[in-house]
């Protein structure tokens, strides 16, 4: 409801839009002249009274459209839009900025620099193996393998720019946050600094960069006999040569030639390599959960469309706590004590927590199983921390 202006000649009203209809009927001022015509705006919700003398048409609620007027100034225009982009341009430089960060995924990086720390690590067997050098050997294989992860990244939503517009329309390059010359140019540029880098840092890293950029090929590029995303064998077997590629090339770099030391296969990196394995299915099948719709539309024959949601579930995590229990059995065999505690302590523990998980876990809402798979490579991380007290 608006009120009649109090003042014969200026007064302010506020209005809201809970209040309805702007005005229904309003009439002159009594202590006006009867030429008068009262005209209103709305201006930072207040509607501002003032007089104008050229008519005698009342105001009715049919006039409610002339009512809200702009200022058709060229003058304060012109400062307004100048206004409004020095605003926003800092507003755009952190939309794009949060476009790139949910572009490279970082939780997959992070896994990637914990891979490879652990990997680093193995070799080493006195303090004396902690030269300048092996950390410039460390620094050379996290950058190599974290560029190529970016590639692994981008190629993927690259090849699925359609799917995802149906499984996964808020990312990035589905959703127009980012450009498909954008997003291929940066797929290509990792690439190839990431093989670079390993050229020049030595032969185990440069062929375990290649294997990495050939299984990431392998999954997402959409080539005849490529693209084995799409084939529940083809996306356990690629994600299979991608962990084992890079703990392979970045265990050699370090041990043989950062370390200088002759080609050992340790009880530590022996179990990376099962682990990861192992992980590989499971993360293989379990991607697929959130995206059975888009999938089914796309051709796809994962083994989720061939057996269904639950027997994927449930199968995947029953291969993740065998994994987990067998661990803290083979603990209990480390001759080292404090080994031993924490292999037996922490597997069970984990076990425990993933199985209560996984009940909470609620199969038809997609959200649910996303967050159970991002799950599972947090739990994969961790374990990066575990894998040296196995030797």
């Amino acid at each position: 409801m608006v009120s009649r202006c109090a003042s014969p000649s200026f007064s302010i009203t506020k209005y809201t839009p809970h209040q309805g209809s702007l005005l229904t009927s309003l009439k002159p001022f009594s202590s006006q002249k009867p030429g008068a015509r009262i005209e209103y705006k709305l201006q930072q919700n207040h509607i501002f009274c003032a007089l104008r003398k050229d008519s005698h048409a009342s105001l009715t609620h049919t006039h409610e459209n002339e009512l809200l007027f702009k200022d058709k100034s060229p003058t304060r225009e012109k400062g307004r839009l100048s206004a409004t982009s020095s605003e926003n341009a800092p507003s755009s430089f952190s939309t794009k900025l949060d476009m790139f960060i949910k572009f490279v995924r970082p939780y997959a990086t992070i896994g990637i620099i914990g891979n490879t720390i652990c990997m680093c690590i193995l070799p080493v067997q006195t303090m004396a193996d902690l030269s300048p050098r092996f950390f410039i050997g460390v620094a050379q294989a996290i950058a190599s393998m974290v560029l190529m992860n970016l590639f692994n990244v981008a190629v993927n939503q690259v090849y699925d720019v359609e799917l995802d517009k149906v499984n996964k329309p808020y990312l990035p390059l589905a959703s127009g946050g980012v450009s498909m010359t954008s997003a291929t140019l940066f797929t290509i540029l990792t690439a190839a600094l990431s093989i670079a880098l390993g050229y020049f840092s030595s032969p185990a890293l440069f062929y375990g960069s290649i294997a990495f950029f050939l299984s990431a090929s392998a999954y997402s590029v959409n080539f005849p006999l490529l693209r084995w995303k799409h084939n529940a064998l083809g996306a356990i077997i690629s994600l299979m040569l991608w962990g084992i590629s890079l703990q392979t090339g970045v265990f050699f770099h370090i041990q043989q030639y950062v370390l200088g030391k002759p080609m050992v296969l340790t009880k530590s990196f022996i179990y990376a390599i099962i682990f990861q394995s192992l992980f590989s299915i499971v993360a293989a099948t379990l991607k697929d959960l959130p995206d059975v719709e888009g999938d089914k539309a796309n051709g796809s024959t994962n083994l989720t469309i061939l057996i269904g949601k639950e027997k994927v579930f449930w199968g995947s995590t029953s291969l993740m706590l065998a994994t987990y229990i067998g661990t803290a059995a083979f603990g209990a065999t480390l001759p080292v004590l404090e080994n031993k505690l924490i292999i037996m302590i922490a597997h069970s523990a984990i076990a425990v927590f993933l199985w209560l998980q996984a009940k909470q876990t609620n199969l038809a809402d997609d959200a649910s199983t996303q967050s159970y798979y991002l799950l599972m490579w947090k739990l994969c991380n961790i374990e990066y921390l575990l894998i040296p007290f196995v030797g």
